[in-house]
């Protein structure tokens, strides 16, 4: 099964064809947004060339499920280094040194893992947390764009509404970078049968 590399769910065979060659593997690390995005990044399957909007019910969506995932992926790990524990305790009294010292060398792997998957899980809450703060400022933006457009036209009130407009731009570019950054925290997706 490969994710789709969009918001939009999962693509047609032809679509996930073409990305099966440029799929990342692994995540980069994630930098905080920037006050001023350059680029928005196309969440849809259509590309045009107006202006893209911010997804926000799909994208507390995505977030949902992919911090449940990453949640239970941890949890799943934990039963496991908890059963490694006993099973290390159990066998101290009576085993041989090369089969103790590979079940540390298994539960420290799992260790480590566990650490790389709580910080991937903080980095998608921080991000998660940007994007509402993001989305607050917005919706202010929009209510404020609503009241000058209202009012009556004065050079004040245009250079005003210039300004939000400006500003309602930004936080819908910042939000949308946001989305992208959050499709490449979701990595890839893989079953490993034991």
């Amino acid at each position: 099964i490969i994710r789709s590399q969009s918001f939009a769910g999962f693509s047609g065979l032809q679509e996930r064809r073409s990305r099966c060659n440029s799929f990342i593997e692994n995540s980069p690390v994630l930098k905080k947004p920037q006050a001023k995005v350059k680029k928005a990044h196309h969440l849809g399957h259509k590309s045009n060339n107006s202006a893209k909007e911010p997804q926000p019910e799909r994208m507390e969506e995505v977030y949902k499920a992919l911090k449940n995932g990453l949640d239970e992926y941890l949890e799943v790990h934990q039963t496991e280094l908890d059963k490694l524990s006993t099973q290390l305790k159990d066998m101290k009294r009576n085993s041989r040194l090369g089969v103790l010292y590979e079940l540390d060398k298994q539960m420290k792997a799992i260790e480590r893992y566990m650490r790389k998957l709580e910080f991937h899980i903080s980095k998608v809450d921080e991000l998660f947390e940007a994007y509402c703060i993001h989305r607050r400022l917005r919706d202010g933006a929009s209510k404020m764009k609503q009241a000058y457009g209202l009012s009556p036209a004065s050079k004040a009130a245009r250079e005003s509404l210039s300004e939000i407009n400006k500003t309602y731009k930004e936080y819908t570019e910042n939000m949308c970078s946001i989305e992208g950054e959050l499709e490449n925290l979701m990595g890839e997706f893989c079953i490993k049968m034991k």
